[in-house]
């Protein structure tokens, strides 16, 4: 709990990643036709490295741990994760996980 209070406070979003990965593992079973064209559209337009954040962020990754492993700052993750919200118009990382992952943009 006051991990994701700290997590909260700094601006970042928190999940328990095991909740997360519950979570992705319903959602994986629902049909690609749900999702909306226009999301299909954008998702299109994500560049390498978004995508490469996308899948760690499907993985269950913080911005600090994605930072990490791709040799950036958290601030550049950041721009990354709201490029990648903006271009999949989701709200939140777990929406634009939920939407990669039905799309097949990651796996």
């Amino acid at each position: 709990m006051i991990k994701a209070l700290k997590v909260t406070y700094k601006g970042d979003v928190w999940i328990d990643p095991a909740i997360g990965r519950i979570i992705l593992d319903k959602v994986k079973n629902i049909p690609v036709h749900t999702l909306t064209a226009d999301a299909a559209v954008i998702s299109d337009n994500l560049t390498d490295r978004e995508l490469e954040v996308l899948q760690l962020i499907v993985n269950g990754c913080s911005n600090a741990a994605i930072a990490e492993q791709l040799c950036i700052t958290v601030g550049t993750v950041k721009t990354h994760v709201h490029s990648i919200l903006n271009k999949l118009a989701a709200s939140d990382r777990t929406q634009a996980a939920v939407r990669a992952l039905r799309s097949g943009l990651v796996s």
